[in-house]
């Protein structure tokens, strides 16, 4: 079987497994890896933080509408990131919120970092549930960055509510 043949085969099995996901996703829902509506905006830092290489460090910045993790040790400045990835995407008119958990809000810091305090929506939930449903709540409502600093410090209401009884 030459090239040609398996490149020929491999187009008829994508078109049937596209018309497959049609019918179950619908046309709207369903489209090859090249469409336009796919491509996702990419935030820059460089410019907004004023330190190169941020950029490249990021993989050329943060994806809107994606997930992005920042993992270090204690001190390593993930807050600060998250400070600067703030200011970036506020530069830019996005929305932002800022789920604090672990109480690490200042506002006096943040706005010496360049956030837009003022612009900036912060909520200190009481508990995992509390913080996982307001994130999926602004993400279904196009809030443009949710900071949740940090998962760490989330803990379950279960736990929080144990723990309470065992101090009775």
């Amino acid at each position: 079987m030459d090239k040609g043949d398996l490149m020929e085969q491999a187009q008829e099995r994508r078109d049937r497994l596209l018309e497959f996901a049609v019918q179950v996703a619908g046309r709207e829902r369903s489209m090859l890896g090249d469409n336009p509506k796919l491509q996702l905006a990419t935030i820059g830092m460089d410019e907004a933080v004023g330190v190169p290489g941020v950029d490249v460090m990021l993989g050329g910045g943060w994806r809107r509408g994606r997930l992005g993790m920042v993992v270090g040790e204690a001190s390593m400045g993930k807050t600060l990131l998250t400070q600067w990835t703030i200011k970036a995407f506020q530069q830019r008119g996005l929305a932002c919120g800022f789920i604090d958990p672990e109480k690490t809000y200042d506002e006096v810091w943040f706005e010496a970092t360049g956030v837009r305090a003022a612009d900036l929506i912060v909520v200190r939930p009481q508990n995992l549930e509390q913080a996982f449903d307001l994130a999926c709540a602004w993400a279904e409502h196009h809030m443009d960055l949710i900071v949740i600093d940090s998962l760490a410090a989330l803990v379950p209401k279960a736990r929080m509510e144990s723990s309470l009884e065992v101090q009775e």
